[in-house]
């Protein structure tokens, strides 16, 4: 389409975008409708018919259209995006940033914004049209039954139209009528819930947005990534997800990798640059060929870049192919769950057909006495296929994705993000939780509080200069901190000490975080750790004698604007321009930054920082700086001495500390030329440096974490820290929150449950799965773990028969979100673990994984609620006509009263328990077995029982009607039982079926009573516990009443009125099944 009449369209979008749209939608499912049914010579006849009305409004909306549109097709033609994309990979980013009209300091202003938004449209694609009611519909008459009784209502009524003309009655047509009315109404109440079910899963994706951080106006904040518009500019860094088709404008790291798989199926990373690329002789290039496009979908798996947007939406190389993905990507809803449902249904549904083709054959002999052997074997038939149909739990699959997906919304609304239905029964399974400490178990608002620099003495001894920082003020302040030096406990100038000075000119550099400022606030931007040594450092300031420059002094080409906020990193990077950046990686533990500063006779010198764990920083050292600036060499024994101090001072700490060592290297000139590729060892680039110092940083426990562990505990759930810190640090934090009591760190067995990284590979070394499983059976903190020691500790774990939840939050933790049986991602984490994961956590709070856990048991249990009260009354409607059937007895309920009693009974009381509240005790219970059988023995006896006395008492009240009822005809009981000697007159009487009915139908309301609890006696759990099951029983009790009453109806569905006499036994025989369920669980009890 030209970009022109594209923009007349988008402008349109600004106010009937809704209309047109979804008449657009209708007449596609017409089309394809149409098409397929009666042959495409149809088709251009319904594109006439409906796109006569999208075509009108369109026109109604372009005169009322705020939009100029004038200047809007000045700026689709200016802009000329088709070309922008074939040609950008071929342009310099300067040339590709004109031609967008934009600067990427500064970012679209919004007008900009706004402009584009109305010619381009959102950064979306068209999704798939959903199926139309009329459709569901269609698909409820596809099964099998019902279909059977379809036919048969039909020969009923091509019967009783073939009957001569002055014999017939319009009484003969009742039955097939009423018959086709309340199938219909079936079928519209299995849309509403299946539709029901599809929006709740469809609203599960809502939740799910992918964020971008962009520069706008000159500011830099993170946003929605379906705002984006062309030329917005975008920086990315690693774990992010690509969200647009942009140009890269710089590279910000020594490397930059894209993980492109998901459209080029490239099984490694694809190497990225800025430069553009040359074309030979007109050559079309292929994705892979475009090495400085980011291609929507993809993501960064190492580096960090500027970008700038040139296609969003369909214009993408995504969008392009998104109708063939999006087929690909549709997965069936059905869940483990459903499957065994699915199997038990149709085991069922064997058995019921069998007892429907025995209840044909015992009536063989009454075929007669419906008028003719026909019309009697026609009558049975439809008898038996009605049962069938009211039997057969039919709805029971859209039952079942309804109570999962509310479940999953509910979750949503607690911060846990569902992504899977199948995980949300898994949850209940779940037996073990591996999860990471910083940000998990602890607030993640990290503070520094401790720096321990090296006090070098005369005699060459090296000992801890312990410093403390106290303030009163927020963690983000700079103002009203104190430097404490702890032996002397006196306040210090951080100014005066050198290496003090030093280590905040690294934390300040040697860090990508940033905080932006807007409308008088700041809003921070980067991981947690980083910022809190960014505050650091604004905190210890700059050399006494040093003046800070002004915003004027800033360099214009800079990229972090908004330094200018920040006194002491503007005045770092004024003295040191950054060259080169070697990212963080977790298998070396650390990051680095080469910069240029000035020296003396206006010469430059490159310098290395770099900053990271203390034990691998020490490793990689060759020198010591002492707190005044002295630099010793360092050896073994003198390593080994710092870290003895070190880790003494920490365990005698009451904080728990996470530690991030610092050291630079003086003279890096040869590193500026080191490969930018993905072969390139960092380890070898950071060598022969510099020890400066420790800075600890504290970060308090969350207050709802020791609740959530000890219910973990009374449940079961084993609790796993898996954390990249110390073991001292790991081991406060576990004292902190009830992980680890007094006793146990004491014990014997202290080393079994809390090892390093170093341990568990001389676990895997030299021990079989088997023994590793046994030797980490008491484990509870795994520290200074790595990503692939993740993985393995979920698959040792699941070879003990564990079901296993784990969290990660980077690139490198996806293998194992994904090999464990739920994987957590934190919703603060790369999108790479996010699509790796079944559940995301918005808040990242361990709690909230436990609430998420007590949600799955609740879901199972009222899934076996709704099942245990379906199944026992459907197996209750099976016993009243095969019992009546087998002793003689005339037809207790006819084809229509079986289709009315399915139809109030297995509807609104079904859904209705799936609201129940959760049992009080209910992670109390040790996690259920995966393995174990949906239907067991013991609840298999329980469904036959209580609806083999369903069954009974329904055939109880049509014996009492027959025998001993004043209204009744007193029959003895072989004369029931002989249906040829009865008279003809109490042949045709409905008092007994009437009774039958109403007993069927009032204790299936008490047996959804039953349904509250598994093991609660309803006195204990009160059916005021969940309203809506009350509301429903109510409606379904008001419903019958109706049709027992009112006298038309009473006509269509063959019932009589009843007395209160006759009431009163109707509930004298439905209400032991509360007793008899109230057995069930308190033998229940007893055995638990």
């Amino acid at each position: 389409m030209p970009l022109v009449p594209k923009a007349n369209i988008s402008c349109f979008l600004c106010i009937g975008f809704k209309s047109w749209f979804s008449a657009f939608h209708r007449r596609k499912r017409l089309d394809s409708f149409v098409v397929g049914r009666f042959g495409a010579l149809l088709q251009p006849f319904t594109f006439a018919v409906r796109l006569r009305r999208p075509v009108r409004k369109l026109t109604k909306t372009r005169k009322c259209c705020i939009c100029s549109l004038n200047q809007l097709q000045d700026l689709s033609v200016s802009l000329n995006l088709e070309e922008i994309i074939t040609t950008a990979c071929f342009r310099s980013p300067e040339q590709v940033l004109d031609a967008l009209q934009v600067v990427a300091q500064r970012g679209l202003t919004e007008e900009q914004v706004k402009q584009r938004q109305a010619v381009f449209g959102r950064n979306q694609v068209m999704q798939k049209a959903s199926v139309s009611w009329w459709q569901r519909i269609l698909e409820q008459f596809q099964d099998r039954l019902v279909l059977l009784l379809l036919l048969a209502a039909l020969v009923s009524f091509v019967l009783a139209w073939s009957e001569q003309p002055n014999d017939r009655t319009w009484n003969v047509f009742i039955e097939p009528i009423v018959i086709l009315i309340i199938l219909v109404i079936n079928a519209v109440i299995g849309v509403v819930q299946q539709t029901n079910a599809d929006k709740a899963v469809e609203a599960l994706k809502a939740y799910e947005t992918d964020q971008v951080i962009v520069i706008r106006d000159a500011k830099r904040f993170p946003m929605d990534a379906k705002e984006l518009v062309p030329g917005d500019i975008v920086e990315l860094n690693t774990g992010m997800k690509v969200a647009a088709d942009m140009r890269i404008v710089e590279i910000l790291s020594s490397v930059l990798l894209v993980d492109q798989s998901i459209l080029t199926g490239e099984s490694i990373s694809a190497f990225k640059i800025s430069e553009p690329i040359r074309q030979v002789n007109n050559q079309r290039l292929v994705i892979q060929d475009k090495a400085n496009i980011l291609f929507q979908g993809t993501t960064i798996t190492q580096g960090r870049c500027i970008a700038v947007v040139v296609g969003i939406g369909s214009e993408t190389e995504f969008g392009k192919i998104q109708s063939d993905l999006s087929d690909m990507n549709q997965q069936s809803l059905q869940t483990p769950l459903q499957q065994k449902l699915d199997e038990f249904g149709k085991l069922l549904t064997n058995i019921v057909l069998v007892i429907c083709g025995v209840v044909w054959i015992i009536h063989i002999d009454k075929f007669s006495e419906h008028g003719g052997i026909v019309q009697g074997a026609l009558y049975y038939f439809k008898v038996a296929v009605a049962l069938a149909v009211a039997a057969v739990p039919e709805g029971l699959p859209a039952v079942v994705t309804t109570c999962l997906a509310l479940g999953a919304q509910r979750m949503a609304k607690q911060n846990a993000i569902v992504k899977s239905l199948p995980c949300v029964e898994t949850l209940g399974c779940t037996s073990v939780i591996c999860c990471d400490k910083t940000g998990t178990l602890t607030t993640n608002k990290m503070k520094a509080q401790q720096i321990f620099l090296v006090d070098w003495q005369q005699d060459e001894n090296l000992k801890w200069m312990e410093i403390q920082l106290r303030d009163k003020a927020s963690i983000e302040s700079t103002g009203e901190t104190t430097f404490f030096n702890m032996q002397t406990s006196n306040a210090i100038n951080p100014r005066s000490i050198p290496s003090l000075v030093q280590l905040g000119c690294i934390s300040s550099l040697c860090n990508d975080a940033t905080v932006s400022f807007r409308n008088g606030k700041s809003y921070p931007v980067g991981d947690p750790t980083e910022l809190a040594l960014l505050y650091l450092a604004e905190k210890i300031g700059v050399e006494s004698s040093s003046e800070s420059p002004t915003k004027d002094g800033l360099n214009e080409n800079s990229i972090d604007i908004q330094s200018v906020n920040l006194p002491a990193r503007l005045y770092w990077i004024s003295r040191y321009r950054k060259r080169r950046t070697f990212e963080f990686s977790r298998s070396r533990k650390s990051m680095s930054v080469l910069v240029e500063g000035q020296v003396e006779n206006n010469g430059k010198q490159l310098s290395l920082l770099v900053k990271g764990a203390p034990e691998n920083i020490l490793e990689r050292c060759r020198y010591v700086q002492s707190s005044q600036g002295k630099v010793i060499p360092l050896d073994a024994v003198k390593k080994r001495s710092i870290l003895e101090c070190f880790q003494k001072t920490l365990s005698t700490s009451s904080l728990s500390l996470r530690c991030i060592g610092f050291a630079y290297k003086p003279d890096a000139t040869d590193l500026l030329y080191v490969p930018n590729d993905e072969n390139c060892c960092y380890e070898d680039v950071e060598t022969d440096l510099v020890f400066i110092g420790i800075v600890g940083i504290a970060d308090p426990p969350r207050e709802q974490v020791k609740d959530a562990i000890r219910l973990c505990k009374s449940a079961g759930i084993r609790v796993i820290m898996v954390t990249g810190d110390n073991p001292i640090t790991a081991q406060g934090v576990a004292r902190q929150v009830g992980l680890l009591s007094v006793e146990e760190m004491s014990s014997s067995n202290k080393k079994l449950r809390i090892i390093s990284s170093h341990d568990f590979d001389n676990l895997q070394a030299h021990f079989s799965p088997e023994s590793i499983y046994s030797a980490i059976r008491d484990l509870v903190i795994l520290a200074r773990v790595e990503p692939l020691q993740k993985l393995k500790l979920v698959e040792y774990l699941q070879k003990g028969n564990q079901i296993v939840a784990m969290t990660g939050d980077g690139v490198n933790d996806a293998p194992a979100l994904r090999k464990a049986d739920i994987g957590i991602a934190m919703g603060s984490g790369t999108w790479v673990a996010k699509a790796a994961a079944k559940i995301v956590l918005v808040d990242d709070d361990f709690s909230t994984i436990v609430a998420a856990v007590k949600e799955g048991r609740s879901i199972y249990m009222n899934l076996k609620h709704v099942i245990r009260y379906v199944i026992s009354s459907n197996i209750g409607e099976v016993c009243c006509i095969l019992i009546s059937s087998v002793l003689g007895m005339p037809e207790t309920l006819i084809p229509v009263q079986l289709l009315w009693v399915n139809l109030i009974t297995d509807g609104l009381p079904a859904t209705a328990l799936s609201f129940n509240a959760s049992e009080p005790n209910m992670m109390e219970q040790p996690p259920r077995a995966p393995q174990a059988p949906f239907v067991d023995g013991s609840l298999l006896f329980r469904f036959l029982t209580v609806g083999g006395y369903i069954g009974v008492a329904s055939i109880g009240g049509f014996v009492y009607w027959y025998l001993f009822s004043p209204n009744g005809p007193h029959l003895t009981w072989n004369e029931l039982t002989s249906y040829e000697q009865m008279t003809s007159m109490w042949k045709s009487d409905n008092g007994g079926k009437t009774m039958a009915l109403s007993v069927l139908v009032i204790s299936e309301m008490f047996n959804a009573l039953n349904g509250l609890s598994e093991s609660q006696s309803i006195f204990q759990l009160t059916p005021l516990s969940n309203p809506l099951l009350l509301t429903a029983i109510s409606i379904s009790v008001i419903l019958h009443l109706m049709i027992v009453h009112i006298p038309w109806l009473q006509h269509i569905f063959s019932v009589t009125p009843l007395s209160i006499t006759e009431w009163l036994v109707v509930v004298g025989l439905s209400i032991p099944v509360l007793s008899i369920e109230e057995t069930f669980k308190w033998f229940y009890r007893q055995k638990r």
